[in-house]
């Protein structure tokens, strides 16, 4: 019987025996006069010892030998290794089969050198899972599911279809979007913050920084339950200490955010409903689950810490022959009673909905009355026309129309509609901001509000 689970998100590596979470640490590696550290250890010493410490050998796993010279031209696998070797040395014994959950991001080139190291390590692993599937344990009524989750340099979002049982339908990957760029943009508010009231820069020395740093986590926690937090480090026998406001300090982060809400709405039509399943990780990230739920007719699911690896093992638990060749499980039986979704026509739909768009610098209303967008739409009560011969764009290319306060695109074309850079997914709701281009170069058509109707 499988016992044994590991879950290799670089946020926090987790280990899972018998039921309990006997590791979760970071994906930091420092060394030291040839000695290793690892996690918590190493993350402690972060911005002390910037030079001796290497993050990205999990989100990049790579044979090609490290750029950081401390680490004696070690390959990003090889530091991989060691700390595998490091979690698992007190935490295993003999007996024990292993499930090994799996984050997107994992191409199949890492796949294959994440099993060699395990081959080298003598791991008993009877199989490998996709992490949004081992999260997904029930069935979303009326709803289309999307498992949020974050590692220190991606976000991952991925859309899942549900037909008796769970799996992978669509991948959203986003690079430098992770905690570790986050944890910059608020490290930055909070030296701003000390600046301003105190007249001391805590970036200014290392050992400052890494006082703040080690400080985050609780900082995270307080703004969440807080209207502000209170701030304090003491250097050269002078304490300082400073006032954030909760307000500003999610707003340091806010361009994550809003990249990820952007990319999540591409993932599904504006007539579906989105259940959007967050990790715990994610839901302690203040000001998140409040642009996801603002941008989305969805509601929001935030699972229990650990319960990506625990969904694994629950379903895999008799799945514990060791096999030669280990496949990645991308679909998985539901093991929870189902929920039932409901749409969440949430206010901002209206407010960010936009009233015009913008073709050839002019401005022209949107209105219940379709407007469609292409080359011959001539004979259409309400239409804008592009050139003929423009290259990628359809006869009837899509509609723009606004429902119920909210302004939907529809894509009908052949070659497609992108929003924002993106290929949108048969329909999508339109804000405002939104660049909507049709052809290739293209042509290129820009949402905005207005108070008073102008334009045709």
């Amino acid at each position: 019987m499988l016992n044994l689970g590991l879950h290799l998100n670089d946020a926090e590596l987790t280990l899972v025996s018998q039921g309990n979470i006997v590791y979760r640490e970071p994906g930091y590696a420092m060394i030291d006069n040839e000695e290793f550290s690892f996690g918590n250890k190493a993350y402690k010493h972060a911005r002390t010892n910037p030079r001796q410490i290497h993050n990205r050998f999990w989100s990049d796993l790579l044979l090609t030998p490290s750029s950081n010279k401390n680490f004696h031209n070690l390959s990003r696998a090889d530091i991989a290794s060691y700390h595998l070797e490091d979690i698992l040395q007190s935490n295993i014994t003999s007996d024990e089969s292993m499930v090994v959950v799996v984050p997107p991001y994992f191409d199949s080139s890492a796949l294959s050198l994440f099993l060699g190291i395990a081959a080298d390590l003598k791991l008993p692993i009877s199989v490998l899972v996709d992490s949004a599937v081992a999260a997904t344990r029930c069935e979303y009524k009326n709803a289309v599911p999307i498992h949020v989750d974050i590692s220190l340099h991606y976000t991952t979002l991925s859309r899942l279809t549900q037909q008796q049982g769970i799996y992978i339908d669509k991948v959203e990957i986003i690079e430098n979007c992770g905690i570790s760029e986050m944890c910059d943009a608020w490290l930055n508010v909070i030296a701003k913050s000390f600046v301003e009231q105190s007249r001391f820069d805590p970036m200014h020395k290392a050992e400052t920084e890494q006082v703040l740093l080690n400080q985050l986590e609780g900082c995270l926690d307080s703004v969440l339950k807080q209207e502000n937090i209170k701030l304090s480090l003491e250097y050269l026998g002078v304490k300082h200490s400073a006032e954030i406001d909760s307000k500003t300090f999610k707003s340091a982060a806010s361009s994550f955010f809003h990249l990820i809400s952007d990319k999540l709405r591409y993932l599904y039509n504006a007539d579906e409903i989105p259940a959007i399943q967050v990790t715990d990780r994610v839901a302690k990230l203040p000001g998140l689950l409040e642009t996801l739920q603002d941008s989305s007719r969805g509601e929001i699911f935030t699972l229990e810490p650990g319960a990506t690896i625990q969904g694994g093992l629950s379903r895999l638990k008799n799945n514990a022959d060791t096999k030669s060749e280990i496949s990645l499980l991308k679909q998985l039986p539901w093991d929870k009673p189902s929920i039932s979704v409901e749409s969440n026509e949430v206010k901002n739909f209206v407010v960010n909905s936009p009233t015009h768009i913008i073709f050839r610098n002019k401005a022209y209303k949107l209105h219940e009355s379709p407007l469609v967008i292409g080359y011959q739409v001539d004979d259409e009560p309400y239409f804008l026309a592009t050139e003929y011969n423009l290259s990628g764009v359809s006869r009837r290319h899509c509609i723009v129309t606004r429902i119920e306060g909210r302004t939907v695109i529809e894509d009908v074309s052949q070659y497609g509609t992108f929003l924002n850079g993106n290929r949108i997914n048969g329909s999508s709701v339109l804000k405002v901001g939104d660049s909507v281009r049709i052809g290739t170069p293209g042509v290129h058509l820009e949402l905005i509000t207005l108070d008073m109707d102008n334009g045709t």
